[in-house]
C-alpha cells in the first residue's frame, strides 16, 4: 500500500480536530472504544497471537470504522485484504491467513 504519509497524516488530523471535545476530570472508555478493544483481542486470537498489537487494532478499525474512518479508508483504498498483504510484506514471519 503506497500512501502519501504526509497527506494521510494531515487528513487524519483534520478529522480528529472536527470531533466533539469532551471536558471533565473523569476519563472513561466509551462504548465504541470498548468494542474496538474487545474485537482487537479476538483478532489477536484468530491470528494466533498472545497479545493485542497495533495491527489487531487497525484490523478491528477496518471492520468497525466510524464515518470519518470510512471516508479515509475509502479515499486511500485501504481494505482488510490490502492491509494484510502489506503486513505480510513488511513482516514475512506473519502468516498470510487468519485461523478461524
Amino acid at each position: 500500500m503506497e500512501i502519501d504519509l504526509d497527506h494521510f497524516t494531515r487528513n487524519a488530523q483534520d478529522h480528529l480536530a472536527r470531533r466533539v471535545k469532551v471536558s471533565g476530570s473523569q476519563i472513561y472508555v466509551g462504548q465504541y472504544l470498548n468494542k474496538v478493544l474487545i474485537n482487537a483481542e479476538d483478532e489477536a486470537k484468530q491470528m494466533g497471537d498472545e497479545y493485542v498489537s497495533v495491527e489487531h487494532l487497525f484490523l478491528t478499525l477496518l471492520k468497525y470504522p466510524n464515518q470519518a474512518m470510512k471516508e479515509i479508508f475509502k479515499e486511500y483504498g485501504i481494505t482488510r485484504e490490502r492491509f494484510l498483504q502489506a503486513l505480510s510484506v513488511s513482516c514475512p514471519e506473519r502468516p498470510r491467513t487468519i485461523r478461524f
